[in-house]
This record gives C-alpha cells, sequence and structure tokens, in this order.
C-alpha cells in the first residue's frame, strides 16, 4: 500500500502516533473490511450466478442449479464442486455434473436477527435530559425527539441495530449544516445566557437541520484517551474511512457480484492466472476528527483541514462490544 504520512501537529497530542494511527486504518480498512464483509455475506446470503465461475458463455444453460450462494463457503467441496481460495473466493475443483449437489439452505441467521433487530426497535426511546433547568431539560429532549424522527425514527434505529448485531459495532455520525453552526458558535444576545439562546432554536428546525448517518464498523476507528478503560463511551478522536473503502457491505457486494471477463474465467478455470490482478497502489482516504480540530486525507496526502466547530468528536458509539472497535494511538 502507498505511504500514507500524516501531519498531526495542529491537533497538539504527543500520544496521537502517526505511525500507529496509519496501520490501525490499513488493518481496518484490509483485514477488518473482509472479516465484516464476511459477515454480511452471511446474513445476506446473496446468490451468485455460476456463469461468473466457469469458463461458459453467458447465455449456456446448465443441468444443475446456475447459481452458488454465499453460505456455501462453510460446506465442504464434495458438496458445492467448489473449493474456497484463500482470497475467500470460489475456485472449480473438478467436473460440475459429478460434483455438486442439490443444496438447499434456510437462511436462519436472517430471520434470527431480523428478530432480534424488530424486537429490540419495536418503539421509539424516550429521552430525559439530565439538565437542571427544566426549561432547558424539556428543550433538549424535545429537540431529541424531533431529530430522531427527522432521520428516520424506527427505521434508522432498525439499520443502526441490524449493523451492530452483524458486526458486532454500530456507529452515529452528526451532520449538522455550516449554517447551524454558525449560530451556535456565535456569541450569546446581550442580556442573554448561551442557554436562553439554545432553547429559543425552534425543534423542527434543528430536526430539519442535523442529519444523523449511521457507519459500519468498518469504516469507522474510534480512538480512546491513553488511560481510558476498555468501552469507555468518551473517544479521543475518531477516523471515518470514505464509503469507497466500506467493508460491510460494499466491498462483499462488489466481491461477490464482481464480472470477469471470458479470457480471464478461461484462463483462471485452466490455471493460468492464480489471482485476480491487484489493485492499484492507493493511500489511505479519511477523515480525522479531534475535539478542537479535523483533517481530511485522500490517497494518503492532506487535502484539507480547520476548527472542529462542535469542539467534540461527532461520533457516537451506539453499540459497540467491549474493547472491540477501539484503538490507542
Amino acid at each position: 500500500m502507498k505511504r500514507c504520512d500524516l501531519s498531526l501537529a495542529p491537533f497538539a497530542d504527543p500520544t496521537l502516533d502517526p505511525a500507529a494511527l496509519a496501520a490501525a486504518l490499513q488493518h481496518r480498512q484490509g483485514r477488518t473490511a473482509r472479516q465484516l464483509a464476511r459477515f454480511m455475506g452471511y446474513y445476506r446470503n446473496p446468490a451468485r450466478d455460476l456463469i461468473d465461475l466457469l469458463p461458459f458463455s453467458r447465455h449456456a444453460t446448465m443441468a444443475f442449479r446456475p447459481y452458488r450462494l454465499y453460505q456455501e463457503i462453510g460446506l465442504p467441496t464434495r458438496l458445492t464442486g467448489f473449493r474456497v481460495a484463500g482470497d475467500g473466493e470460489p475456485v472449480l475443483a473438478g467436473p460440475l455434473e459429478a460434483l455438486r449437489k442439490e443444496i438447499v439452505i434456510e437462511n436462519d441467521i436472517a430471520w434470527r436477527i431480523n428478530t432480534l433487530v424488530d424486537f429490540a426497535t419495536g418503539q421509539l426511546p424516550a429521552f430525559t435530559s439530565s439538565a437542571p433547568q427544566p426549561e432547558l431539560r424539556s428543550t433538549i429532549n424535545t429537540v431529541l425527539s424531533a431529530v430522531l424522527e427527522a432521520n428516520g425514527g424506527a427505521a434508522f434505529l432498525q439499520e443502526l441495530a441490524l449493523l451492530g448485531a452483524v458486526h458486532g459495532s454500530a456507529f452515529i455520525f452528526i451532520r449538522p449544516p455550516d449554517d447551524l453552526l454558525a449560530r451556535a458558535t456565535a456569541p450569546a444576545p446581550t442580556g442573554a445566557t448561551r442557554e436562553g439562546a439554545a432553547s429559543a432554536l425552534l425543534a423542527s428546525e434543528l430536526a430539519a437541520a442535523i442529519r444523523l448517518q449511521t457507519l459500519p464498523a468498518a469504516r469507522v476507528l474510534p480512538i480512546l484517551p491513553a488511560d481510558a478503560p476498555a468501552g469507555a463511551p468518551e473517544l479521543s478522536y475518531c477516523a471515518v474511512l470514505a464509503s469507497s473503502t466500506e467493508g460491510s457491505a460494499g466491498v462483499m457486494e462488489r466481491t461477490f457480484a464482481a464480472r470477469e471477463s471470458a479470457f480471464r474465467r478461461v484462463s483462471r478455470w485452466l490455471g493460468g492466472l492464480a489471482a485476480a490482478p491487484a489493485p492499484r497502489d492507493a493511500g489511505l482516504t479519511f477523515d480525522l476528527w479531534g475535539p478542537g480540530h479535523w483533517q481530511r486525507y485522500a490517497d494518503g496526502a492532506l487535502v484539507d483541514e480547520g476548527a472542529n466547530p462542535l469542539c467534540c468528536v461527532p461520533l457516537l458509539p451506539s453499540l459497540r462490544r467491549k474493547g472491540g472497535s477501539t484503538s490507542r494511538c
């Protein structure tokens, strides 16, 4: 992989190690993304046309079932007619007419997870602020309920719960618009407190402006303080990989549904090609967020940065295994 030179001096944090951060991101983008892609593949159990794996015309007819289910990865070659290569790709092991059996897979993984998600998100949660002032407490509760409802309500929670059930971790990224940030960071009016200025903002206006985005674990590297215990909710930094490197669904779907040329299928079947061509040598593309500063890297190079007007990391680790998805750099 292309070398990634990180310029982390603006964060003014000696515990933020550029080499350790780059290594953790490369691990998350590579091995972790492939593992999570397999988890999502077992849940979705998509079908792949056998014509993508055999040296036949795409219009050829077959005497056996012309597709292969994802969960067949765990079945022996004597049943499927394929062996699994080191990169997870199926490789023909012999004549399919003799080896491939009629396989029926009941995807109980999916219906069990779907039942869990429906049970966990059967109704919207009720928010209760711990603010000491009753008026501010009521405003916060109203705003949070309106923001959740505006971002999909139960459907948003179902997506979040599904990612958490399949990957073991799920994250919410907060995306407020620029005009709202300008109003939030502006000085309070004369004779008014900042709490009074904040309570004047209408809940409907905030709900229409603030966007919540669910992020799969393969795209997120949350970084805890060096002395924080495992599973602590407070984050020092978070790195969000670009969606093109997503490993939960995107990588799995692109890899599983990739179509090779007829020449490559014939060559691979005859043993002329051991593997697909290696991807281009590209660097990391990600956003790095800290409580006071943020940076954007494209192909390993810093392309943009600035102050973080939120004064906090805009990532909520809503569902996370203890110590399962955090890093210390």
